[in-house]
């Protein structure tokens, strides 16, 4: 087969690159890839990481997979992977896009004559997502927060149902995205994706701008189980022992800040929470409460993703909670 101008011969590992970009000295930006091809048929897997140039640790789970982990003889299809899906962001240790601004992941599928962005992902999604059967996309939350996979639903029942499965599978806390409490969350990968008949999972590792071992070993973990519920690999699923787990079926609202300071949790990712409770505050620089952080739910914290340090502004996320579906 041949993946983004690469020819993979059966039961063989093969890397190489995908030009994306050219800097202003001239100088050609392109994408890493590793792809590992089974001994044997079956579908083709994508793995990204690091389409934000602050998360890290999907990197090393790429790594350990398909350089430790993982033998082609052992493996039924293919496994794409793309370890730095944004590497000016990467190599700039920014979240976004540094030359335009944009977070890569909400402007797929993107478009080949338009801002540096939407190029990349219109090269990232007709290059190696078109191709694959399945994707899934490793992200990073800064902490405190515990790791969870995010599904979304989409147009075509079945798909949605084996994503679910795929997320069964690897053994975390899930949440199912709403669209009625992520209305900004568009044009992602996962959900250009799936509109297009591909079954993906978002996985929300931890540490931000650090390789944490204990989740790598959860992603290393469960992604070798999703690759058994798609009998790609032999064995049985094995449980996730290293990470807090929620159980049952999930979603979660995001609270933002009114105000801005320095902000103050007293409950931390993982813990449970009524609906009304008081779970934080932010101060002003004198120390005065300016605002207290208000539980909308009942359910468990997820996580602080404060992403440059421990302040917000206004509009800023705060905190995200999972509760139980009804």
């Amino acid at each position: 087969m041949k993946i983004a101008g690469l020819e993979v011969a059966a039961g063989q590992y093969t890397r190489g690159s995908l030009p994306c970009a050219y800097l202003p000295d001239g100088s050609e930006v392109s994408v890493p890839l590793s792809i590992l091809s089974g001994a044997k048929d079956g579908p083709t897997l994508l793995i990204t990481s690091a389409i934000h140039g602050t998360e890290l640790t999907g990197i090393e789970v790429i790594r350990r997979l398909l350089r430790e982990d993982l033998k082609a003889s052992d493996l039924r299809g293919t496994i794409v992977a793309a370890p730095i899906v944004n590497p000016m962001a990467y190599n700039a240790q920014q979240m976004n896009t540094p030359q335009d601004s944009y977070n890569l992941n909400r402007v797929f599928p993107g478009d080949p004559k338009s801002l540096l962005s939407h190029r990349l992902a219109h090269l990232i999604y007709s290059q190696l997502v078109a191709p694959c059967d399945y994707v899934i996309d490793l992200h990073a939350n800064p902490t405190p927060a515990i790791q969870f996979a995010i599904t979304k639903g989409a147009a075509d029942p079945n798909i949605t149902t084996r994503s679910k499965k795929m997320a069964d599978a690897f053994g975390i806390t899930t949440i199912e995205m709403r669209y009625e409490h992520e209305k900004h969350r568009t044009g992602t990968m996962i959900e250009c994706a799936m509109a297009d008949g591909k079954p993906s999972l978002v996985l929300e590792l931890v540490y931000w701008r650090r390789i944490d071992p204990v989740s790598v070993n959860t992603g290393v973990r469960g992604i070798k189980n999703v690759l058994k519920s798609l009998d790609m690999l032999d064995g049985e699923l094995e449980e996730q022992t290293e990470t807090p787990v929620i159980k049952g079926a999930l979603s979660r609202v995001e609270v933002t800040a009114n105000k801005g300071g320095l902000v103050f949790w007293s409950k931390t990712a993982g813990d449970s929470i009524s609906k009304g409770e008081v779970i934080g505050v932010l101060r002003d620089p004198w120390g005065d409460i300016v605002e207290e952080v208000v539980s909308p739910r009942d359910g468990w914290i997820l996580a602080w993703p404060l992403l440059l340090n421990q302040t917000a502004t206004t509009g800023d996320f705060l905190t995200f909670i999972a509760y139980r579906q009804e």
